[in-house]
C-alpha cells in the first residue's frame, strides 16, 4: 500500500490543526483525521508514529462541555497539585483588589452578579474565574459553569447553559479573559496549563430568534 511521505503527513497535520483552531471542523472530525493519518503513514517510521500517538493521546485528554460545545480543562491533566501551585502564587498576590482591574457581569446568575479579577493570583477553579458578589467564597468556573465554595473540588451548583454562553458572547468579558490569561502566563511562568493554547477562547454562540 502506498503511504504518505513525512512532508505530506506534516502538511496534513498543519492544515487539520489550522482548520480546527479556526472552528472549520469539529472535534470529531479532527479526531478522525488523526487516526486516518496514522493509517496512511509509513508504519516503519517509528519516530513519526510515536509523535503522532503522543499528539492523539494529548488531544484525548481534552474534555468538551457537550451540552454547550464550550471547552473546559481536562480532568486528568498533568498539572502539579493544588497545594504545590498554591505555594508558588503565595509569593505574589497581584493587585486583586484594584477596582480598575475588575469586571462585574451586568446579568446576575444563580448567585447574583459575578466579579472577575484581571490579576487574580488564584488559578482555581479556572483562569479566569468569577467570585459571587453576594459571597466571595463562592467561585465560578467560567468554562463549565460549575460553582465551588471554600476551594473544595466538588461543585455545589452550576450556572445555566445560556448564562455561560451569554458570558462568552460578551466582548468586554472576552477582553478581560484574554488579559487575565496573559497576565497569568507572564507572572506564573512555571504554571502548567492543561491545554496547548490557553488564549484559545470558547467560540461565540448565538441563540435562534
Amino acid at each position: 500500500m502506498d503511504v504518505l511521505s513525512k512532508e505530506a503527513a506534516n502538511t496534513y497535520i498543519i492544515l487539520t490543526s489550522t482548520a480546527y483552531d479556526d472552528f472549520l471542523i469539529t472535534e470529531e472530525i479532527y479526531w478522525q483525521r488523526l487516526h486516518i493519518l496514522k493509517q496512511l503513514c509509513d508504519p516503519t517510521d517509528a519516530d513519526f508514529i510515536a509523535n503522532l500517538d503522543l499528539h492523539i493521546s494529548f488531544f484525548s485528554k481534552w474534555r468538551v462541555y457537550k451540552e454547550e460545545d464550550l471547552y473546559i480543562y481536562p480532568l486528568d491533566n498533568a498539572t502539579d497539585s493544588i497545594e504545590d501551585q498554591e505555594s508558588e502564587k503565595a509569593d505574589f498576590q497581584g493587585n486583586d483588589y484594584d477596582p480598575l482591574l475588575h469586571f462585574i457581569t451586568d446579568k446576575g446568575g444563580k448567585m447574583g452578579r459575578w466579579e472577575f479579577h484581571k490579576t487574580d493570583s488564584d488559578f482555581f477553579p479556572s483562569i479566569p474565574h468569577g467570585h459571587a458578589l453576594s459571597n466571595h467564597k463562592i467561585k465560578l468556573d467560567a468554562y463549565s459553569g460549575h460553582m465551588y465554595k471554600n476551594d473544595i473540588t466538588k461543585s455545589v451548583d452550576r450556572e445555566s447553559r445560556r448564562y455561560i454562553i451569554d458570558l462568552w458572547n460578551d466582548e468586554r468579558f472576552r477582553k478581560v479573559a484574554r488579559e487575565t490569561i496573559t497576565y497569568y502566563m507572564e507572572t506564573f511562568r512555571s504554571y502548567r496549563w492543561p491545554v496547548a493554547n490557553p488564549l484559545r477562547l470558547p467560540r461565540r454562540r448565538y441563540w435562534a430568534l
